[in-house]
């Protein structure tokens, strides 16, 4: 059965740039998902302004099917925080942004905002990720 509504009314309020930059988790796995595969994270700095991006997500008006904004990019970094021109759609927020390198996607930030509403989308790139383990294990 469909929702009523397709968008939910969520409200924004207005938050600190640092609790975006607190507001990231990583989750291990205990074993693999078979054919799922894994992504290589982003060698460096790879987030800069005029970067090509590629956010992948569950928007709220496809709550069940993956999209991806395949021509987004990186417009300025300030304060640890990159903001982008690709689309988030509600639920999408929190999805992994990635770049090309080598002909293969690999993860270079999440999404984890809108700032002011819908003048771009706020991403926190790995190179910020505040010191987060970044193996395939838990210290």
């Amino acid at each position: 059965r469909a929702p009523e509504r397709t968008l939910p009314d969520v409200g924004m309020q207005i938050v600190p740039d640092d609790f975006f930059k607190r507001n990231l988790v990583i989750i291990v796995l205990e074993d693999a998902i078979p054919k799922a595969g894994t992504a290589a994270l982003a060698e460096g700095e790879a987030v800069k302004p005029g970067v090509g991006l590629i956010h992948a997500g569950y928007g709220s008006d496809r709550r069940y099917r993956l999209s991806a904004d395949r021509g987004c990019k990186a417009l300025d970094i300030s304060d640890g925080l990159a903001a982008t021109t690709c689309d988030s759609l509600g639920a999408s927020r929190g999805g992994p942004v990635f770049v090309e390198e080598a002909g293969a996607l690999r993860l270079a930030a999440v999404l984890v905002g809108t700032l002011r509403k819908t003048e771009a989308t706020l991403a926190v790139p790995l190179s910020e990720w505040p010191g987060m383990p970044l193996e395939a294990s838990c210290p």
